[in-house]
């Protein structure tokens, strides 16, 4: 998934083997010195951020599908 931060900065996220997440950011190569670093302080950020994100959206389903795990046995 890419997402368009700035006309010169686009940060790129994909799923490695891993089941991780790489984030790449192409604002390094922009001429605007401070837009260029503060794209690079983005991408960091995001990478410290995702797996925090990640486990919360994971634990999330996990809960939602036991809830309808147990509505299921209820009905039945």
């Amino acid at each position: 998934m890419t997402i368009q931060t700035h006309p010169e900065v686009s940060l790129t996220f994909r799923k490695t083997d891993d089941g991780g997440i790489k984030i790449n950011c192409d604002g390094r190569k922009s001429k605007d010195q401070e837009l260029s670093r503060r794209a690079q302080v983005l991408a960091q950020l995001l990478k410290h951020m995702m797996p925090i994100l990640m486990t919360s959206v994971e634990q999330t389903i996990a809960e939602y599908d036991a809830e309808k795990q147990t509505a299921a046995q209820e009905i039945h």
